[in-house]
Protein backbone atom coordinates (compact mmCIF):
# COMPACT_ATOMS: atom_id res chain seq x y z
CA UNK A 1 0.00 0.00 0.00
CA UNK A 2 2.80 2.42 0.92
CA UNK A 3 4.70 1.40 -2.20
CA UNK A 4 1.61 2.00 -4.34
CA UNK A 5 1.06 5.45 -2.81
CA UNK A 6 4.72 6.30 -3.30
CA UNK A 7 4.53 5.20 -6.94
CA UNK A 8 1.36 7.25 -7.52
CA UNK A 9 2.97 10.32 -5.94
CA UNK A 10 6.02 9.81 -8.12
CA UNK A 11 3.82 9.61 -11.24
CA UNK A 12 2.04 12.85 -10.27
CA UNK A 13 5.36 14.58 -9.71
CA UNK A 14 6.67 13.37 -13.08
CA UNK A 15 3.55 14.63 -14.88
CA UNK A 16 3.85 18.02 -13.17
CA UNK A 17 7.54 18.24 -14.03
CA UNK A 18 6.79 17.29 -17.64
CA UNK A 19 4.07 19.94 -17.84
CA UNK A 20 6.38 22.61 -16.40
CA UNK A 21 9.12 21.63 -18.85
CA UNK A 22 6.73 21.80 -21.79
CA UNK A 23 5.60 25.28 -20.74
CA UNK A 24 9.18 26.44 -20.34
CA UNK A 25 10.09 25.06 -23.78
CA UNK A 26 7.10 26.86 -25.30
CA UNK A 27 8.16 30.12 -23.64
CA UNK A 28 11.73 29.61 -24.86
CA UNK A 29 10.45 29.07 -28.40
CA UNK A 30 8.36 32.26 -28.20
CA UNK A 31 11.29 34.27 -26.83
CA UNK A 32 13.62 33.01 -29.56
CA UNK A 33 11.04 33.97 -32.17
CA UNK A 34 10.73 37.45 -30.70
CA UNK A 35 14.51 37.85 -30.62
CA UNK A 36 14.72 36.80 -34.27
CA UNK A 37 12.05 39.37 -35.17
CA UNK A 38 13.94 42.03 -33.21
CA UNK A 39 17.15 41.23 -35.08
CA UNK A 40 15.24 41.69 -38.35
CA UNK A 41 14.04 45.15 -37.35
CA UNK A 42 10.57 44.42 -35.91
CA UNK A 43 9.40 47.00 -33.38
CA UNK A 44 9.99 46.05 -29.76
CA UNK A 45 8.19 46.46 -26.46
CA UNK A 46 8.65 48.93 -23.64
CA UNK A 47 9.97 47.77 -20.28
CA UNK A 48 6.46 48.27 -18.87
CA UNK A 49 4.98 46.07 -21.62
CA UNK A 50 7.50 43.33 -20.94
CA UNK A 51 6.96 43.58 -17.18
CA UNK A 52 3.21 43.10 -17.67
CA UNK A 53 3.74 40.13 -20.00
CA UNK A 54 6.19 38.47 -17.62
CA UNK A 55 3.90 38.98 -14.63
CA UNK A 56 1.07 37.40 -16.61
CA UNK A 57 3.26 34.44 -17.53
CA UNK A 58 4.30 33.99 -13.89
CA UNK A 59 0.66 34.05 -12.76
CA UNK A 60 -0.27 31.46 -15.42
CA UNK A 61 2.52 29.14 -14.29
CA UNK A 62 1.58 29.56 -10.62
CA UNK A 63 -2.08 28.78 -11.34
CA UNK A 64 -1.15 25.80 -13.50
CA UNK A 65 0.99 24.38 -10.71
CA UNK A 66 -1.69 24.77 -8.04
Amino acid sequence: STLLASSAASDVYKRQAYSRREKMLKLREELLSIEEERLHGEPGFSIDDVTKMMNQAIMEVRHAGA
